[in-house]
């Protein structure tokens, strides 16, 4: 599976930092399905505030904390649709769409 670091091309992060961002890149993995997953609920199981959360990540990838995660969705979703042999509606459920019409961006 591709990791955070994978897509984001992570050469020049620092071992601490490619940790952080497989770390909450899986956080953000387990909860891809559900689309009222809050960037609340994200900090707290990463053991981060807000800030801290949004200023590392931010510094690590030019991309806010929400924008971190939504620009996961696609991405597996991509992966699934090359890997898993499920229906739209399962795929959408999978990564948290909650419309079956952003299947048809692929």
């Amino acid at each position: 599976m591709t990791t955070p670091v994978d897509i984001l091309g992570g050469s020049k992060l620092t071992p601490v930092d490619r940790a952080f961002l497989n770390r909450i890149g899986q956080i953000a993995e387990l909860h891809l399905h559900d689309p009222d997953f809050t960037i609340a609920e994200f900090c707290r199981m990463a053991g981060y505030s807000r800030s801290q959360m949004y200023r590392k990540i931010g510094r690590l990838t030019g991309l806010s904390a929400s924008r971190f995660i939504r620009s996961l969705r696609p991405r597996r979703a991509v992966q699934m649709l090359k890997e898993e042999p499920l229906c739209i509606g399962q795929r959408a459920e999978k990564t948290g769409q909650k419309s079956v019409l952003f299947w048809a961006l692929f």
